[in-house]
């Protein structure tokens, strides 16, 4: 059976990876495989483990009791997830088969592509259906995808671990690459630091866990336009159609209900239902939605935006005589215009001039009658904000001493600063930017002199 019309991002995998002179095939994984966990190994499969040293076929007699078992490593943003493929021949006619094991089910669909390419003798797979892998290889840090593809290219006597880590996924960032043309440097993986949601929604948001940033993963379409960089496109889209199914369990077709509506938003896409089944994949990945069996999916709930609201009323908030120090709501203020303004299009700030410029005007416009001259530095909300809970720091190392860094100190060892995921996703939308906009005026407006 010849193997369907790849989509955008599949064609977009395939070119990235003859760019960087990978070895590898493809198979279309069909419903009828998936349901008999089996798939023939063509001749174009079969030449590739020869020439990779994996397996050679003319070499292994027929029947299951000569079936061979490869180490193989599914490759994901997140994880790796170990499996061993099965190869052996027919007993009568001593056709070719080949299977990668039970644990590929939760990672497939039907009719996805999965490439298979090959190192030190055994199998690395994964689902160019849904992963970006240019992105994955381009992001400055480390996962799995671009573990692998740069073991390729080490220098001799290095060895390279593929991390099976769970990654922080609020790492997919556009940051600098560590990694030139010549020299492999292993990086640090973070510790993944989202904390399961259990919480019931107040204010009737059913949505991530997880960023929403994160979840678009700022896959292409057909016009290549980059998409959901926290905004809205493709993913977000498909996730405003599952959002209008009145029930939190819903099945596929459900989904396929909005077709059309996604049909006239991208006449250029002629694979409709493909697509939604790739988005509803991301979701179900950066945690969005979970798929419970029987063709169904949950939706996931993220905290409520009383509950961040009251975590900034009850911000802790320096007092110097008799005045509260008003610098962790405003930078707060200038962090949110900056998402307005998409300064901040994901979920990663810095301390950059535009921050700086804005905090400072703020402040101005804030303290006209404080009693203290000159206003807090940017520094100190920026670095204590995260004693709050909600406001995260990534650090490329600990300050040596225990007094509040430097404003150099930040802007050379902060990596990014994040907010909690959930109160990232509540802030992509305008109404309740407002909103916390809102609130935080309100505890400026209560607490500064008169």
């Amino acid at each position: 059976m010849s193997m369907r019309q790849l989509t955008e991002l599949e064609k977009q995998n395939e070119v990235f990876l003859k760019g960087k002179g990978v070895h590898f095939v493809k198979v279309q994984l069909t419903e009828n495989i998936l349901a008999h966990a089996i798939f023939d190994a063509t001749q174009e499969i079969n030449k590739f483990l020869r020439e990779e040293g994996v397996h050679d076929f003319s070499q292994q007699a027929n029947g299951q009791e000569a079936k061979q078992l490869v180490p193989t490593h599914l490759l994901t943003f997140k994880e790796v997830v170990e499996m061993k493929t099965s190869l052996y021949k027919a007993s009568k006619r001593g056709d070719r088969r080949m299977w990668f094991g039970s644990e590929i089910f939760p990672y497939v669909e039907d009719d996805d592509i999965f490439v298979i390419m090959a190192y030190n003798n055994e199998l690395y797979i994964a689902n160019m259906s849904h992963l970006d892998l240019d992105y994955c290889y381009k992001t400055g840090y480390n996962n799995p995808i671009k573990s692998y593809l740069n073991s390729l290219y080490s220098p001799p006597k290095v060895t390279v671990e593929i991390k099976s880590d769970i990654i922080d996924s609020e790492q997919q960032s556009e940051v600098k690459d560590n990694i030139n043309d010549n020299t492999y440097k292993e990086q640090t993986t973070f510790e993944e630091v989202i904390e399961k949601v259990s919480e019931q929604e107040e204010d009737g948001i059913t949505t991530s866990k997880r960023v929403a940033e994160d979840i678009m993963s700022e896959t292409q379409d057909n016009n290549n336009r980059v998409l959901c960089q926290g905004k809205v496109g493709w993913t977000m889209d498909v996730w405003k159609c599952v959002e209008q199914i009145p029930n939190d369990i819903f099945r596929l077709e459900e989904v396929y209900a909005f077709a059309e509506e996604l049909q006239q938003k991208y006449p250029n896409n002629k694979t409709i239902k493909a697509s939604i089944r790739q988005k509803l994949q991301i979701l179900r990945e950066k945690g969005y939605i979970e798929f419970v069996g029987g063709g169904k999916y949950r939706k996931l709930k993220l905290k409520s935006f009383s509950y961040y609201a009251e975590r900034v009323v009850n911000l802790n908030q320096a007092i110097i005589r008799g005045e509260v120090i008003v610098a962790k709501p405003v930078l707060l203020l200038a962090l949110i215009d900056g998402v307005d303004k998409d300064v901040f299009d994901n979920n990663h700030f810095y301390l950059n001039e535009w921050l700086e410029e804005r905090y400072l005007s703020l402040m101005k416009e804030y303290t006209k009658y404080s009693q203290f001259e000159t206003p807090a530095s940017i520094n100190n909300p920026f670095w204590h904000l995260a004693s709050d809970g909600f406001w995260h720091l990534q650090l490329k190392e600990e300050p040596k001493e225990k007094v509040t860094p430097t404003k150099t100190w930040l802007k050379d060892n902060v990596l990014y600063a994040s907010f909690d995921d959930d109160m990232w996703v509540l802030l992509q939308n305008r109404e309740y930017r407002n909103k916390m906009r809102n609130v935080i005026i309100d505890l400026i407006n209560s607490q500064k002199r008169k």
